[in-house]
Order: structure tokens, then sequence, then C-alpha cells
């Protein structure tokens, strides 16, 4: 055994030079792990006011992740959902605020709903309910918005964030945007003035 001593005593000297060398960084190897399937939810309502029928027709879109509140006091409502659009490499976000301020809470600068009228947006029509709203891309052509005023003056806002992706002016998603409003402006007050929901969220 004794032959063995100097080889391993030269093993042991260069061990932590041989394993710095060596050692993986956790953030390096995760890169090549093999890619992930995307999973979704098995949900077919969102925040109460968004079935996966309409997102599906709107936006190609499955869902992985939903979060939402509403406060009666207030009558005040929030809604995030996340998924990937068909055709997609990533998640796209879409988020929805009503509430009594007569704000756009998904608009920089928290804009007054009359800021954005007479801006030449185009006009939002939505069957059997009272209330005038717009539908417009913002100055990048990366998200898509659209805004109605109740008679109470209440406003609904929502924001479609494409992650970075551009929409042209002939997107299916600005048509798909104008049929997820048509499904949502009218749901959101009844939600909004019943019992309250504290903030829950689902992730696939």
């Amino acid at each position: 055994m004794k032959k063995y001593v100097p080889a391993l005593a030269m093993f042991a000297a260069l061990c932590p030079w041989l394993c710095s060398c060596s050692s993986v960084n956790p953030e390096k190897a995760s890169s090549y792990s093999p890619t992930q399937v995307e999973t979704y939810l098995n949900q077919s309502v969102f925040c109460e006011v968004l079935s996966q029928d309409v997102l599906g027709n709107a936006l190609s879109m499955r869902v992985n992740f939903f979060g939402y509140s509403h406060h009666f006091e207030y009558r005040s409502f929030q809604c995030e959902v996340k998924g990937r659009r068909s055709g997609d490499s990533g998640d796209s976000s879409l988020l929805i605020n009503y509430a009594a301020n007569g704000k756009l809470s998904n608009v920089g600068g928290r804009q007054k709903f009359d800021e954005i009228d007479g801006a030449g947006y185009a006009a939002l029509n939505v069957a059997g309910t009272e209330g005038h709203g717009y539908i417009w891309f913002d100055s990048r052509n990366d998200n898509i918005h659209f805004a109605w005023l109740y008679p109470d003056g209440y406003v609904l806002d929502a924001v479609l964030f494409g992650n970075g992706f551009l929409y042209s002016a002939d997107d299916p998603a600005i048509d798909g945007m104008r049929l997820i409003a048509n499904a949502v402006i009218p749901a959101v007050p009844p939600v909004a003035a019943g019992s309250s929901q504290a903030y829950t969220s689902s992730v696939s």
C-alpha cells in the first residue's frame, strides 16, 4: 500500500484546483436540462368572469396562472391571467382592473378616462352595456389596451402584455381583445358588487 501514498498525496494536493475547475454553476447547468413541457390549468372559468372558451377563441391562449380579488366595500375588482398563446415562445399577461376613481389603472401615469376621449382611439362597442369605451395599441405596439367608462363613473381597463412581441395593425389579437371586452365589461360590475373575495391564485 505504501507505493500508492505519493499518488494519493498528489491527488489530494490537486483536488481543490481540480474540483474548482470541474464544478458546475447551477445556473449554467439549468441550460443543459431537457426542455420543460408546458402545463396548463384545467379550469373552465378564471376570475369568475373569463372562460377558457373565450380566451381560446379570442387569443388562442392556454392559462398557466391566474390571480384575482374583489371587494364589496369599494366595488373594486382586479384580475391577472397569464398563459401561452398558440405559436408564441413566451407567456402573455392579461390584466383587468375595475374601480370607482375614473382612472385607468393599467396605463402609465394612471390617466383619467376623459384624457383618452378625443385621443383618436378606435371606439369599443359592447352590446347591452351602457357607457362608452376605446381600444388601442400603446405607443410601442407591444401592448393592447381597452377601457370602458360606465354611467356611474366606474372604469374598467385591461391590457394584454405581449412579453416583448410587437403587434401589427391587423393582428388578430386586436379582435380577440374586443371579444374579451364584450365578455368582461358586462360581467365584472355584478361580481364586484357581490360578496368580497380575498386575493386568491392558482398556478399550473
